[in-house]
Parts: C-alpha cells; structure tokens; sequence
C-alpha cells in the first residue's frame, strides 16, 4: 500500500506526458534463434497493439513532433 501512495505523489509531481513505444523488429516469420525472438514481433501483434492504444486516446507523433511537445511547458 505505501508503494502505491508513493506513486500517487510522484505521478502527481511529475505528470506523464507520454509513451514511447521502442519495437525492434517487426517480421512475419519469427526467427528460430531465442535472441532475436525477444525483439520481434509479428504485424498482427503490431496491429493490435496500436489499435488498443489508439481506443484508449492516444495520439501517435513523429519523434520530432514529441520533442516539440515536451519543449512546451
């Protein structure tokens, strides 16, 4: 219970302005080596992924459209 006070201060001190979504590999056969399947994704998975995210209100920018947002008070 504390940790989520703790975090209820903080978020409150320090508002989110965003995500960055950082995804690696976007393929649609899957590698066959553990190494690379940890970064890969399918285009299905890629689909859903953003589609659940944009219901939830969220807007996708350009990386240089995000810093001009968090450049802006």
């Amino acid at each position: 219970m504390g940790l989520n006070i703790s975090r209820k201060v903080y978020n409150f001190f320090h508002p989110k302005r965003g995500i960055i979504l950082m995804l690696h590999r976007v393929i649609s056969n899957r590698s066959m080596m553990d190494i690379n399947r940890r970064i890969e994704i399918t285009p299905e998975f890629l689909d859903k992924t953003l589609l659940s995210y944009k219901n939830r209100g969220y807007q996708f920018v350009s990386l240089d459209k995000a810093l001009e947002i968090l450049s802006t008070p």
